[in-house]
Order: C-alpha cells, then sequence, then structure tokens
C-alpha cells in the first residue's frame, strides 16, 4: 500500500471508532473496514448507486462500473510494474491467474521488453 493510502485507513480508523464509541449501544462490530453507522456491512448496490457513482460525476470520471475499478490495477502491466507485485495488489493466488484474466491488457508488451532488451 502506498504511504498516502495508510494515511487515509488510519485517518477512517479514527473516525470509525470516535462512531463507534458514540454508538455502543446500538454498534455491532464485525470488524469491516467501511460499515454503515451501525457496523453492518455496506448492500453494494446501495453503496454503489449512493456514493461510487456520484463520485465518478464529480470527478469528471465516465459512468463504469465499480468492478471494472480492478482493470486500473491491471493496468500496472501495461506500465511495465512487475507481474508478481500486480497479482498481489489484486489479491490472486498466482502471477499465471493475473496474466489470464488480465492478459488482453498487454499486446504490445513483448516489443516494449525487446526493446528495452536492444537498449541494455
Amino acid at each position: 500500500m502506498t504511504d498516502e493510502l495508510v494515511r487515509a485507513l488510519k485517518s477512517h480508523l479514527k473516525k470509525q471508532n470516535e462512531e463507534k464509541m458514540r454508538r455502543r449501544d446500538t454498534y455491532k462490530d464485525y470488524g469491516l473496514v467501511f460499515a454503515t453507522i451501525d457496523g453492518r456491512p455496506y448492500d453494494p448496490n446501495r453503496f454503489v448507486s449512493r456514493h461510487y457513482k456520484p463520485h465518478l460525476k464529480r470527478a469528471g470520471l465516465p459512468n463504469f462500473r465499480y468492478h471494472d475499478l480492478r482493470y486500473t490495477a491491471a493496468m500496472m502491466l501495461k506500465s511495465g510494474v512487475d507481474i508478481k507485485l500486480v497479482s498481489q495488489v489484486l489479491g490472486h493466488y498466482s502471477e499465471a491467474f493475473t496474466l489470464r484474466v488480465y492478459g488482453h491488457v498487454l499486446p504490445g508488451m513483448q516489443e516494449i521488453a525487446l526493446a528495452r532488451y536492444d537498449n541494455v
């Protein structure tokens, strides 16, 4: 994780702990990173429609599926990030699985690798 992400998660945890204290009588702690104000898991459909899509609009981004965010991590492959690291970031059990799922983002990578080799 990046340092910025760690800072954001620590800030979120602090706010979440404050919410738990305020609602200690009704808060049920399921150990979730992101939960409703009473501790339950978010309903994914309500989360996407209520939070995700408005954020896309505010950021001036096209309307794409929430699941498509995983492809942004896979695009690291295209920028030359090692397959092992990309696989770990995506939470995959093997590099082979990552390549099987996201290999389509790699057209032209062989030419890039050969050009880099020529430079060496």
